[in-house]
């Protein structure tokens, strides 16, 4: 009885662990995952017997491995598309990626279509393929007959260089027209300078150019999908309401200002290291797929927010004359040159940016302006702000200072011995010394509280205005008055100004009647 009890108690504990052990007990496997960056590659416009590559990336973000299994081309026009290379049991590991060439070989002339297949132990993708082969032999349609002057007479009439690529002869057969084989063959610059062109139709041939100017036309679109060798684009001073270059990977600078641009995506072009867009319509400009930016101009348009926090390559910017209210450049480390004026920030932090060499941050809202830490500024201009305090103490580079239009009353510029400029102009300044300014060229300091000046040691200066003040005493004798080109101290309570013995004032020197000059004025 006792050995019965014992097998029913063995088998119950036996039952117990049978089913109250699940699957979901058991060690979990890692899942990797399958990603592609494209569902469809248009590879453009080929001649017939040329050949064109696209790249698309395979990606593993998963904690497991991913392994491509096989890779087929179907529909139509399979045979016109392969791949590089065979990628049949490839593996690719946690956070890997594969780099896939897909070739478009096309052997007959027109539109092409197919569906790549890639099937992996985690599912699988299709990519959907297109391209159109062209005539060698055919003739580019460009209907705009001012482009087709132009187009035929570069390298006969016109000629020009841009970055490094000039222009050719386009017509080499000289038949007057221009054929898909030579247009394919130019590798260089295509430029188009004519008012007259409104329509750019059959740029599109011209697959293998690296840089193209086209200004002062009336273009108002231009899509440059099948211009994916293009290096640097000049479209400037247009009538631009559309440009696409959502095809250009390898876009190192863009110049696309005095247009009537409402919107520009950049986002598919990670070379991209100038990019001028000022004079525009744009409301807004996403730059942080562009991490090799380090030239920046947007000023002149409508951007009520900017984010440049992904740009740490970023040297110069400038987005003066817009509608924004905050920036971030805590980034920016490598900034050389900001110009952020006419916005309407109220607060600014350069504490990182201790590169920076030219400021301009007027006409904002700025209440406070730290610039302790920028020790190799040269220019400064805050004026039309709040300020009630401007510490320079660390400036000793400073050679350029505008501060007009604000509440200071105090400026102390004696360590600022490189002082080439001076303007604090309609300030509260009761006093100020500028006798360690010697290299000063032009001061400006009218409509303040001032009641003495003394530029006796300042014989660089040749500009200066000290109107509007409460001055008794003016000390302009620095042994070379004839220098001084510009002078103007009318509206103050001067009744002597002090100027080099012999020396006779011009007649354009401006003066209240009331005050005299004199070489030695009590």
């Amino acid at each position: 009885m006792k050995d019965m009890k014992f097998a029913w108690a063995t088998m119950a504990v036996v039952l117990l662990w049978a089913f109250g052990c699940s699957k979901d007990d058991g060690p979990t496997v890692p899942s990797g995952t399958f990603e592609i960056d494209q569902s469809s590659m248009d590879f453009g416009h080929v001649p017939k017997g040329e050949v064109k590559s696209m790249k698309a990336t395979v990606t593993n973000e998963g904690e497991g491995d991913l392994m491509l299994k096989e890779v087929a081309f179907s529909g139509t026009n399979a045979s016109d598309f392969n791949l590089g290379s065979s990628i049949a049991d490839r593996t690719i590991q946690m956070g890997a990626s594969l780099e896939l060439e897909v070739v478009f070989e096309p052997t007959q002339i027109g539109a092409k279509e197919a569906l790549l297949t890639i099937n992996s132990n985690l599912g699988v993708h299709t990519v959907k393929l297109s391209g159109e082969s062209l005539d060698p032999d055919g003739v580019v349609n460009v209907p705009d007959a001012a482009l087709k002057t132009r187009l035929l007479g570069l390298g006969k009439t016109s000629n020009g260089t841009l970055e490094g690529y000039t222009t050719s002869i386009i017509d080499t057969n000289e038949d007057g027209e221009i054929q898909v084989s030579e247009a394919w063959a130019q590798e260089g610059l295509l430029m188009c300078l004519d008012g007259e062109v409104t329509d750019m139709t059959g740029l599109e041939a011209f697959v293998n150019i690296r840089a193209l100017l086209i200004s002062g036309t009336q273009v108002s679109a231009l899509d440059l999908s099948d211009n994916q060798a293009l290096e640097f684009v000049f479209v400037q001073d247009n009538v631009l309401t559309q440009l696409d270059i959502s095809e250009l990977p390898n876009l190192r600078g863009l110049y696309c200002n005095d247009n009537q641009l409402t919107s520009l995506d950049v986002s598919n072009n990670p070379e991209l290291k100038e990019l001028m867009v000022y004079k525009n319509q744009l409301t807004g400009l996403d730059v942080s797929q562009n991490p090799n930016l380090n030239r920046l101009v947007a000023s002149d348009n409508q951007l009520g927010s900017l984010d440049v926090t992904n740009n740490t390559e970023l040297v110069q910017l400038r987005v003066h004359n817009n509608q924004l209210t905050a920036l971030d450049f805590t980034n920016n480390a490598k900034l050389i040159a900001l110009w952020a004026n006419g916005n309407e920030l109220s607060q600014l932090d350069l504490s990182q940016n201790t590169l920076l060499m030219d400021l301009d941050i007027s006409n904002n809202q700025l209440n406070t302006l730290d610039i302790s830490k920028l020790l190799l500024l040269e220019e400064l201009s805050c004026g039309n702000n709040q300020l009630t305090n401007l510490d320079l103490s660390n400036n000793v580079e400073l050679k350029s200072l505008s501060c007009i239009y604000n509440a200071l009353t105090n400026l102390d510029v004696t360590q600022n011995t490189k002082l080439i400029s001076l303007s604090c102009f309609d300030n509260g300044l009761a006093s100020l010394d500028v006798s360690q300014n010697v290299a000063l060229q032009s001061l400006y300091c009218g409509v303040n509280e001032l009641t003495a000046l003394d530029v006796s040691s300042n014989v660089a200066l040749s500009y200066l205005t000290c109107e509007q003040n409460q001055l008794v005493s003016l000390n302009l004798a620095n042994g070379v008055n004839q220098e001084l080109f510009l002078m103007n101290a009318q509206n103050n309570d001067l009744s002597c100004i002090q100027i080099d013995e012999g020396f006779v004032p011009p007649v354009d020197w401006v003066k209240d009647e009331t005050a005299n000059y004199n070489s030695n004025c009590p």
